[in-house]
């Protein structure tokens, strides 16, 4: 069965093949059968066939490389963008957690997400997170602790976001 782009290949084969066979026949004489043999005939249709396969198989080939190789980079691609959307939402997830459930925490699960994050977070990103949720006096906001994250994972393309323009709730009693 032919692939959709072999047609077009097959018909650019076979206009190079008569651009290499006509001038064979035009250059015996004026009479285009009657000083042809059958014998020379044949080897100008069998070598053009010949060249003609040859070529159309290469091109063939050829592009469906060029298909495959660009195929791989647009999955590898994909695959990239999940793996960041899984770690940023790791962190949110942590610092989130970790906002909510200070009375209730496991140290269990409060362990196993900061070590998990320690794993693949920058030092100074993770120090920061540390900071935060410490209390210390230079301590940086959760969300601004985000924005950063969001510039590591991203980098070109994590745009002007600010920690102002994140969404947060707020609760009753912290509300004034």
């Amino acid at each position: 069965m032919l692939k959709s782009y072999q047609l077009p290949i097959s018909f650019v084969v076979v206009v190079i093949g008569l651009c290499f066979w006509l001038p064979k026949i035009w250059t015996k004489d004026t009479s285009l059968v009657a000083q042809f043999t059958a014998q020379e005939f044949y080897e100008a249709i069998g070598g053009g066939v010949a060249l003609l396969a040859a070529l159309q198989w290469f091109l063939t080939t050829l592009i469906e490389a060029r298909m495959k190789y660009e195929y791989d980079l647009k999955i590898e691609d994909y695959k990239r963008d999940l793996q960041i959307r899984d770690q940023a939402a790791k962190v949110a997830e942590f610092l989130a957690f970790v906002q909510w459930h200070q009375t209730d925490m496991k140290g269990e699960d409060f362990d196993k997400r900061a070590w998990e994050l320690s794993l693949w977070l920058p030092t100074e990103i993770y120090v920061e997170v540390a900071k935060c949720l410490v209390g210390t006096p230079d301590a940086i906001h959760m969300k601004q602790i985000l924005i950063d994250v969001r510039k590591h994972l991203l980098k070109d393309k994590a745009g002007a976001l600010v920690a102002d323009n994140i969404l947060h709730f707020v609760r009753p009693e912290q509300a004034r």
